[in-house]
């Protein structure tokens, strides 16, 4: 649309869901973009651990906030981490990114996935436990969040949208989260699942943060009208929140 704001980063818009995420990118998710601008402008030192980066659009942006800070993207879907790398590329980012393209669990072991969307910048990448019956399985290495962070000596914000097993990830940062590593955390799950994971969130004095939660804009006002059950939840450490 003409006089549509742009985000402050370019990215490869060759196929329609790129296109799509890079046009709509201040009006999905503002809730995100509040979270990222509060602690990206901080005076905070800070990094971004991007669990289901997809092609890299909220990575990007935490790091045209930023000179010094770096992010750590996890992206499986193969379309989609060339598009990140490529992406990271076409910004000169390279040198403040590290990009991995394992899938992330609780535990760090081999296992089974299944891609349901073949398209660039689509979110169809699944692990899966047992028989994949008529689908076809890839063989994959699986990392957790605490294989990542070692030896957790630097802080970060982390930020987990997989669309699939969001808490299954969390529970293999429990090291990490002990450490107080992880100061605040961006987590789409289930409205169930959500209640699970602030109960479990809470061992480490990470607490619901209404600031970016009860936003008059949240994405949870579009999910209710179209009936979606996934919601947007940031937990932060107690202490830095007012």
């Amino acid at each position: 649309m003409p006089g549509q704001r742009k985000p402050p980063f370019l990215i490869d818009q060759q196929d329609e869901l790129s296109s799509w995420r890079f046009e709509s990118f201040y009006e999905k998710e503002p809730e995100t973009i509040h979270w990222i601008d509060f602690f990206a402008t901080s005076k905070m030192p800070l990094n971004f651990l991007d669990i289901g980066a997809n092609i890299g659009i909220y990575s990007l942006y935490f790091l045209s906030l930023t000179t010094n800070n770096s992010v750590v993207c996890v992206e499986p879907f193969q379309k989609n981490f060339t598009l990140l790398t490529k992406n990271l590329r076409l910004n000169n980012y390279m040198d403040r990114a590290k990009v991995i393209d394992s899938p992330l669990s609780s535990k760090v072991q081999r296992g089974s996935a299944v891609i349901s969307d073949e398209r660039p910048g689509g979110s169809g990448f699944k692990l899966i436990e047992g028989d994949a019956g008529n689908q076809k399985s890839i063989d994959v290495q699986i990392l957790n969040i605490d294989s990542i962070l070692y030896p957790f000596d630097q802080k970060y914000l982390l930020k987990i949208d997989t669309d699939g097993n969001d808490f299954e990830i969390l529970q293999g940062g429990i090291k990490a989260l002990q450490s107080g590593c992880i100061i605040s955390i961006l987590i789409e799950a289930s409205c169930a699942i959500q209640n699970q994971i602030n109960d479990f969130l809470e061992n480490f004095n990470l607490l619901a943060d209404d600031r970016f939660n009860d936003l008059s804009n949240h994405s949870d006002r579009r999910r209710i009208v179209n009936n979606k059950n996934e919601r947007n939840r940031v937990y932060t450490r107690a202490a830095l929140i007012n």
